[in-house]
């Protein structure tokens, strides 16, 4: 019974599964030598397994045999023969193909029905992974990593060179988890690049640097705290030094918009700062909101971060977390502020017989969930990440993602140095992160130019295509905790009918003047200002309705088009080209010929201003009398 329970290493339990899987062939038709390398492995498993560690398992391998010929089990000239001889697995043996995938629910297995009963075998398994996705995400994982190996400069082992007697593979490494957040099911796992390599399982076991997908728990925080998504922050160059990430020198930018070269905006919204993963804006407001603050609020999203000194690097995702803690905090936003804290693999367990002896009660396990914030917050975060794949820094990148699938939102992670890649982000109904990056080792850049969104995203684009339409996602729509406003991005305030900008075409020279007005959600209740930028400081709205003061507030210059005067024109003066305005349109200006300035879109919106019809004046022929030479 004992031969048929324990483990010999590489997901093998019971000395079957082990023959097999090293062999080839059932127990029966084991030699001597290739049960002396089965029995072996059970001083320690995982170290003596001859698929992670040939010369190992040969040298406790020997061991057996000496031992046998000592009790006189076999003679010494046999003895002698076998250990001359190396140990020599089967060219093709017998593996599962989802062997993380098995090493998992065989746990799960031993828990609901018991060691010994599991072990009489003949028991039917159901899970709840999707062939279908689980197939995208092995076969993905397998290319992109190939590809990024293959990259010039890339400095590293590849995974073509690793050899066995190598011991633990120092090649690139990548995992990936999806779970349905409705009800815990675990839709794919990957818990590593090649399980007969290596069995450590990432999502299990590992934890690493989550980098700038980071961010939301950051921005979560301050608008639990009275910031907003127009709260206005300051993109700007700033010193490595001041991030504590152990740069000496240098500046800080490139690694959170994933950009060789940034461009910095100034003062921008919170939600553009998010949405564009700007560094020095979001480490701008976890200064002003508390790096404490941060901290609690990340803790009751699930994330479990060192707390006894809190550095800025905090803010930047210097900390290592484990990928399930990062997919039950993110399944926070399209829950509406609650994540889910438990997942499973086992729908259903069916004995020899068809008998069902898991759920018992034909239930399987409840939802497990925790709520973390309001429901304001959490679409505020979500309205956001969402602009991350529309308009943001994954705009370009998530081209290729089902358009069902941009109802939904993410976030890319790259930490300082380069040295992982996260990919985080959902729809309604799933969550799903990839991670790249090396088990072992310090922190090392994976090439140069290791973007995120180059090396996670494409893995985790792919496997949310294969989830459709099975896990089609619906429109994540705003709680009635919150409202649309509109702002002024400029000023981060409640716009006037003066919250435009005036820009000219460089080829054509054409003026345009787009209104700086978005649709922003604010949360019910919330006080907002008027934009005190577009109007030389002062209140401009209530100044506007005053009608002496109509004219003269924010004149626009006008370019001219066509001779102004009548005669000669020594100054080359020209006049605006008239229109009419439709008379159903809004304008403050009623009833006028109205001057119409081009419009070019330039910005989120057009605006066209209306300014009175100038009066055609004329000027009398003048009389230039030549200058009498004599």
């Amino acid at each position: 019974m004992y031969l048929n329970l324990v483990p010999f290493g590489s997901g093998f339990y019971g000395v079957r599964s082990a023959s097999l899987g090293y062999f080839g062939k059932e127990p029966k038709d084991l030699t001597i030598s290739e049960s002396a390398s089965i029995v072996a492995c059970l001083k320690n498993p995982k170290r003596i397994s001859p698929l992670n560690n040939l010369d190992e398992n040969k040298k406790n391998r020997d061991m057996v045999i000496s031992r046998m010929a000592l009790e006189g089990m076999i003679s010494r000239s046999d003895r002698d023969k076998m250990i001359s001889g190396p140990v020599v697995l089967n060219p093709n043996p017998i593996r599962r193909g989802k062997t993380f995938l098995y090493e998992i629910v065989a746990e799960q297995a031993r828990d609901l029905v018991g060691e010994e009963a599991l072990s009489r075998g003949g028991y039917t398994i159901r899970t709840t992974i999707d062939a279908s996705v689980q197939w995208a995400a092995e076969e993905k994982m397998a290319s992109q990593l190939l590809q990024v190996e293959n990259q010039e400069g890339y400095k590293h082992p590849r995974y073509s060179e690793y050899k066995k007697s190598d011991g633990p593979p120092k090649y690139l490494q990548g995992a990936t988890l999806m779970i349905d957040h409705e009800n815990g099911e675990v839709i794919a796992h990957v818990g590593g690049r090649n399980f007969a390599h290596s069995q450590y399982d990432f999502i299990q076991n590992g934890s690493r640097p989550l980098g700038t997908a980071f961010f939301p728990f950051v921005y979560a925080t301050g608008f639990e705290r009275g910031k907003h998504p127009a709260t206005m922050l300051t993109d700007e160059q700033m010193d490595l030094r001041k991030l504590q990430v152990g740069g000496l020198e240098g500046v800080a930018g490139e690694w959170g918009m994933e950009v060789s070269n940034p461009a910095y905006e100034g003062e921008i919204t919170s939600r553009r700062a998010l949405a564009m993963s700007k560094i020095a804006a979001t480490v701008e407001l976890g200064q002003k909101i508390g790096l404490s603050n941060v901290h609690a609020v990340s803790e009751n999203f699930g994330l479990r971060l060192p707390s006894e000194k809190l550095l800025n690097r905090m803010i930047v995702g210097f900390d290592n977390v484990s990928m399930p803690e990062v997919v039950s905090a993110y399944s926070t936003f399209p829950r509406g502020g609650s994540r889910i804290t438990a997942s499973h693999y086992i729908l259903e367990i069916r004995d020899a017989e068809g008998k069902i002896v898991y759920p018992l009660n034909g239930n399987g396990p409840a939802l497990e969930s925790q709520e973390v914030c309001s429901d304001a917050v959490a679409f505020q975060v979500h309205s956001v990440l969402n602009d991350v794949m529309r308009k943001g820094n994954l705009a370009e990148s998530s081209k290729g993602l089902k358009s069902s699938l941009l109802l939904g939102g993410g976030k890319s992670g790259t930490p300082y140095g380069l040295t992982d890649a996260w990919m985080v982000g959902y729809n309604s109904r799933i969550t799903c992160a990839v991670w790249v990056g090396f088990y072992e080792g310090d922190r090392q850049a994976i090439h140069e130019t290791a973007f995120a969104k180059n090396l996670a995203y494409p893995i985790w684009e792919d496997m949310m295509n294969a989830s459709q339409p099975a896990f089609v996602g619906l429109e994540i729509l705003p709680p009635d905790s919150v409202e649309k406003v509109s702002i002024c991005r400029v000023s981060g305030m409640r716009p006037t009918r003066y919250c435009n900008e005036s820009l000219v075409d460089p080829v054509t020279g054409k003026i345009s003047f787009p209104t700086t007005s978005y649709k922003e959600f604010l949360q019910k209740g919330e006080e907002i200002g008027i934009c005190a930028i577009h109007g030389g400081g002062i209140d401009i709205e209530a100044l506007a309705n005053q009608a002496q003061v109509r004219d003269t507030i924010n004149a626009i210059p006008i370019k001219a088009q066509v001779p102004l005067l009548l005669g000669f024109d020594p100054y080359n003066s020209e006049t605006p080209t008239l229109g009419i305005k439709d008379s159903s349109a809004e304008a403050w200006i009623s009833e006028d010929e109205v001057l119409i300035v081009e419009d070019r879109v330039r910005g989120e919106l057009e605006a066209a201003l209306r300014l009175p019809k100038p009066p055609r004046f004329e000027l009398p022929p003048l009389d230039f009398k030549t200058p009498n030479n004599n």
